[in-house]
């Protein structure tokens, strides 16, 4: 042990002297060896997650023992805080996204010192995808034309979102949209059909997420329709179930009448003559109404009447009129009131005289049915009972047709071209030309911004070129649509009327 120790030597020889020496030893303490710091293992956490166990445990001292420990931050985010530093394992919390260097100093019983650092890197919170609503799906009814798109229901659990885009995925027309980057917004310009509208909307941390909407556009509700259709015929090839078959060879009158639905009707129907009825054939290729009315056709060379009577004058009707002939070189002019509707019999499949918002005048209604040629030829008609006038929705007055048919963006974009509208706007009147080798009766048909039918009629193009002058009287401002088929080809022209 540490001390001074004097170590004496004796000697003695053989005469018996002796001899003595002393040697002073000095033994003194071994030098202080310093304590060794650990701070521990690198940390990784992820927010939520903001505290580190610290462990300072495994410290030691190698000539003595280790009397205190102390923790401190040297590098990173100023946000933190120890439950105690002074400990061998404290608690680091509060702790934010960065990395954090932190520095452990022991000390030993003699004073001696030792320094560790463990890093402790600290993630964001994993991003969750934010969450798009694009809200409840619609269905609306024209003239209502718009609705309201909200995506004000999306939201992000960890974030905040902080874009909003809203497109048309599908539709029968190009919607107009009024602000697409905005949470709510318009779409409007809608007609009948189905929509979906798609919302993408994107987070803090650049996560989107999508959401679609079906908006269901209902056509303007169809006004209640009752059919009384009339095959005039020989006698032999009757049409079928729904029609009343009218033998204008032994009877120019037709004294009873049913619906199509098999309900007595009211209307009666007298021809003034019938000189004889043709038969097309059982294979007549005819598309406008059934094989059995194409087939045979009554005819005559001078001027007739139909008298549909017995109609009822507080309600509008429509009527459809079939002339054909498997022969060639005759035309038919059918006519109601003052509107007139001439048609090529020769082999005509498909084409048929219109008239519609037509009312009886003391119950009556006379078709009046002439040559153009040689013979004029019916093979049959169907009147269109609608409902009474008081009845109709308010707001459209005797401009309410029988029937919805719409037209849509696709349409006209492709159907526009090389047509032609002078003035345009308009107050009135505007000529519509155009060029196309389809000859024949041209079906005018009018919808107004809604895609709503509003008027429908025929007229004749003789040659190459087409100059059509349509009137707009007595229709309220806006947009209209023209649209003119002449056998396959569809032209439309878009009319401002001011």
């Amino acid at each position: 042990m540490s001390g001074i120790y004097v170590m004496e030597l004796m000697v003695i020889d053989n005469e018996g002297a002796i001899g003595k020496d002393s040697v002073t030893i000095n033994i003194g303490s071994a030098p202080n060896q310093s304590p060794v710091a650990d701070a521990g293992s690198d940390e990784f956490r992820v927010l939520p997650a903001n505290s580190v166990l610290l462990n300072g445990n495994n410290s030691a001292d190698p000539d003595g023992n280790i009397v205190s420990y102390h923790w401190i931050k040297v590098a990173g985010p100023a946000s933190y805080s120890f439950n105690n530093p002074n400990l061998a394992n404290p608690v680091i919390s509060n702790l934010i996204a960065g990395i954090y260097v932190i520095e452990l100093t022991v000390t030993d019983n003699n004073g001696a010192i030792d320094k560790d650092s463990v890093v402790i890197t600290v993630y964001p919170p994993l991003n969750t995808l934010p969450i798009a609503n694009a809200g409840t799906d619609q269905v609306i009814t024209l003239p209502v034309n718009s609705v309201t798109l909200n995506g004000s229901a999306s939201f992000d659990n960890n974030g905040i979102i902080t874009s909003y885009q809203w497109q048309q995925l599908t539709g029968p027309s190009l919607a107009t949209i009024n602000s697409s980057f905005s949470s709510i917004t318009n779409a409007g310009n809608l007609l009948v059909g189905t929509y979906q509208f798609e919302l993408t909307v994107m987070d803090d941390s650049t996560s989107s997420d999508k959401d679609t909407v079906q908006i269901v556009v209902s056509p303007i509700p169809v006004v209640t329709q009752k059919f009384i259709k009339v095959n005039m015929y020989g006698g032999s090839f009757p049409a079928g179930t729904g029609w009343n078959n009218w033998n204008v060879l032994n009877n120019l009158t037709l004294g009873s009448t049913t619906y199509s639905d098999g309900t007595n009707s009211s209307m009666t129907a007298v021809l003034n003559l019938s000189s004889a009825v043709s038969d097309n054939g059982s294979t007549y290729p005819v598309t406008m109404c059934p094989i059995e009315v194409g087939r045979t056709t009554s005819y005559s060379t001078v001027v007739r009447t139909i008298t549909l009577s017995g109609l009822d004058n507080n309600r509008e009707y429509s009527l459809e009129v079939y002339g054909s002939r498997a022969k060639t070189g005759n035309s038919t002019r059918f006519t109601v009131g003052s509107s007139s509707v001439s048609i090529n019999t020769d082999y005509n499949y498909s084409n048929k005289a219109l008239f519609t918002s037509i009312t009886p005048v003391n119950g009556k209604v006379v078709l009046k049915v002439e040559r153009l040629n040689t013979y004029n030829y019916i093979n049959g008609f169907m009147l269109i009972e609608n409902e009474a006038t008081g009845n109709r929705s308010a707001g459209y007055g005797n401009e309410l047709i029988t029937q919805t048919e719409t037209i849509n963006e696709t349409e006209l974009d492709h159907k526009t071209q090389a047509i032609v509208a002078y003035p345009n706007p308009t107050d009135d009147i505007s000529v519509i030309t155009f060029n196309s080798p389809a000859k024949g009766t041209v079906m005018v048909s009018i919808f107004n911004m809604y895609g709503r039918l509003v008027r429908e009629y025929q007229t004749t193009k003789e040659g190459f070129s087409f100059a059509h002058s349509l009137s707009l009287h007595g229709q309220p401002k806006g947009v209209y649509f023209v649209k003119f088929k002449i056998n396959d080809i569809i032209k439309i022209a878009k009319i401002f009327k001011q």
